[in-house]
């Protein structure tokens, strides 16, 4: 059994600040950094809801009050960031699962081909010690090896606008989890799950060291198991019957978004690279995490990302 997540603070409402003043002079404490260039509020959900905010602004105002902090993180993990990402060539492959093929969980079919541009992804989940660049106070006492975990879905967001980098859509997830491969669990296989992932066989209810499993043919590690992964897009059960056939990501404002890949306690069936898995936007566990994604520039390196308010 997984243990529910407990309350966090309310996020600050800024939506009825009406004065642009007043508006500038709570958003500058909000985006606030101390010293050494750490983000004094790391609550991903009051920075979430303070960029859409800031965008009500004028676009010098804006670009003021964010301009530093974006900085700070580009600088801080610039290094780390992109020296943790793999370039995968993108194009076609099928998405999802046929109907009758395996037993079809949260919205897995129809199987239809998508295609995608050449793209960037983790080679490890983000770990403790990379998050607390972020937020020097997370999980403190765990190993700074492990997979982060306890996070929300905005908070995976906000330490990817942080550094520049964005969470994968689902598509690209799955993509890199097949590893060039049609089979459900990619070039990996079901025979072969327990010397790739940390999953209910072999984990013994524990979070592992990332990349302590064997990489797939993208040389990829935890794609599966030790701890789900946020996914950019927001979850609708219907999706795969309307999404666009090249980079689809669903966009909607809606409450949930996708995770990916099972954890620690997953069952063999859900680590198929097609099972998808959903939260609230605003759960946290002990078993959800992510790791980063990025476009590529015209040079085929991975560049920064550009967020909007949707994003």
């Amino acid at each position: 059994m997984r243990a529910p997540a407990t309350a966090r603070p309310a996020y600050r409402d800024l939506a009825t600040v009406s004065d642009p003043t007043e508006l500038a002079r709570q958003l500058g404490a909000i985006f606030q950094l101390t010293d050494d260039g750490t983000p004094i509020v790391t609550d991903g959900e009051t920075l979430s809801h303070a960029f859409r905010a800031a965008a009500r602004l004028r676009p010098d105002e804006y670009a003021e009050l964010t301009a530093a902090w974006l900085r700070a993180g580009r600088q801080r993990l610039a290094a780390t960031c992109l020296a943790n990402l793999v370039r995968l060539p993108g194009g076609p492959f099928l998405m999802g699962t046929s109907s009758g093929t395996t037993p079809v969980y949260c919205g897995e079919e129809p199987e239809h081909e998508v295609t995608l541009d050449a793209f960037a992804i983790g080679r490890v989940q983000v770990t403790n010690s990379v998050f607390r660049l972020f937020r020097p106070e997370h999980a403190p006492g765990a190993e700074p090896d492990l997979p982060v975990a306890d996070v929300t879905w905005y908070d995976a967001q906000m330490f990817c606008r942080w550094a520049g980098v964005r969470l994968p859509t689902e598509a690209e997830w799955e993509f890199a989890s097949r590893g060039g491969q049609p089979d459900p669990y990619g070039d990996v296989g079901m025979e072969n799950l327990g010397a790739y992932a940390w999953c209910s066989e072999n984990s013994q209810g524990d979070l592992h060291p990332v990349g302590t499993r064997k990489a797939n043919a993208y040389g990829l590690h935890d794609l599966f198991g030790n701890v789900w992964e946020w996914c950019a897009d927001s979850y609708a059960a219907d999706f795969y019957r309307r999404s666009p056939a090249r980079n689809p990501r669903n966009a909607e404002d809606t409450a949930e978004r996708v995770c990916r890949g099972g954890s620690l306690h997953a069952f063999t069936d859900m680590c198929r690279c097609a099972f998808r898995h959903h939260e609230p936007v605003d759960y946290w566990a002990y078993d959800i995490g992510f790791r980063i994604a990025a476009d590529l520039g015209s040079d085929e390196r991975p560049e920064s990302t550009h967020h909007t308010e949707e994003s």
